[in-house]
């Protein structure tokens, strides 16, 4: 089979010791490729899916206010709490 395709990507330096040790003899391109191909990945459900985009914008929130905090702002601590509150609720599907 022709691999005329390239993939590249970045790994840490404890990620890549552990890629070393693990391929066994083969190059790390053979190792990675059986890897990726001989394993079927689970499937994320949609909810979590939602939720991980909501929990993305409630982190992007909570960096915001904590430079606001830091500024001596505090009003936006409440609102804050009430996100993550109703993220709670409609993780384990309590509304309202």
């Amino acid at each position: 089979m022709k691999r005329d395709k390239q993939i590249s990507f970045r790994v840490s330096q404890s990620e890549y010791e552990k890629i070393k040790e693990l391929k066994q003899g083969m190059t790390i391109g053979r190792y990675v490729r059986e890897s990726a191909l001989s394993k079927k990945m689970k499937q994320i459900p949609e909810l979590n899916q939602r939720a991980y985009f909501e929990l993305s914008k409630l982190n992007s929130n909570l960096n915001q206010l904590m430079a606001k905090v830091n500024q001596g702002e505090t009003e936006l601590v409440k609102d804050a709490y009430d996100q993550v509150l109703e993220l709670r609720k409609n993780l384990i599907g309590l509304k309202g």
